[in-house]
């Protein structure tokens, strides 16, 4: 992770290491932001970031295998899990950022029987 965190020119990170086969989670940011801390897990960074902009404090929470994605392949999620991630998104008022790049970040199996592609990042966020 610090290989990545310094070719992006981040001052600052959060690492949560590895547990097991996972590579862990980072997250980067340059000298002009104050970041606190919030809450962390071996799948998700939680923060409020205050800067000096129009916005000054906003809050960024990154997952890993998030429960809502695009998938093909593999078993579905399970209804209980789907929903209640999707009334968070809802209650919150949330809505998805896009993304730039290829559609499916994680790929898993070589053939058309066992292959399996996944979204796993996304961003999403609501109005101030």
């Amino acid at each position: 992770m610090e290989v990545i965190r310094r070719k992006c020119g981040f001052q600052n990170r959060v690492d949560v290491e590895s547990d097991g086969q996972s590579t862990g989670l980072s997250l980067g940011w340059h000298s002009n932001c104050k970041v606190s801390l919030r809450s962390f897990s071996r799948r998700h960074i939680d923060v409020m970031i205050d800067e000096d902009t129009k916005w000054n404090t906003w809050r960024c929470t990154g997952f890993y295998g998030a429960a809502v994605g695009k998938k093909k392949g593999g078993l579905p999620r399970r209804k209980l899990q789907m929903s209640k991630f999707q009334k968070a998104l809802s209650d919150f008022t949330l809505t998805d950022l896009s993304y730039v790049g290829q559609w499916f970040t994680w790929v898993r199996g070589k053939t058309s029987e066992n292959n399996i592609r996944e979204r796993l990042d996304r961003g999403v966020a609501n109005e101030v």
